[in-house]
């Protein structure tokens, strides 16, 4: 895991107590270009082991290098979906992140 033990104990802690209380955890991904597929896993992991109901939110991926990759890791939820975990997704709405504003 790329996560310290401290956060991973952390995440492990609120997926038990989400999961207990009927709760979904939402969560950014720690990487969308490299590490990608990675990220994706490593919550749905948290799925897995406690029965959670994990939210990505903005789904999306940055980088050239990295056009395409969202199809995998969308078959990777969707795999994840049918074999019974709970998952769910909103989508970055833009063509562009991280634009600055000049007044």
């Amino acid at each position: 895991r790329r996560f310290g033990n401290g956060l991973h104990r952390r995440r492990n802690n609120e997926a038990k107590l989400a999961a207990r209380r009927g709760k979904r955890v939402a969560v950014h991904l720690r990487a969308e270009g490299r590490g990608l597929q990675d990220s994706v896993e490593e919550m749905l992991s948290l799925a897995r082991e406690h029965g959670v109901h994990i939210h990505f939110s903005h789904h999306k991926v940055l980088g050239a290098a990295f056009h395409g990759s969202s199809a995998r890791s969308l078959a990777l939820l969707d795999r994840a979906r049918t074999s019974g975990l709970e998952v769910s997704l909103d989508a970055y709405p833009y063509d562009a992140g991280c634009s600055t504003a000049l007044v």
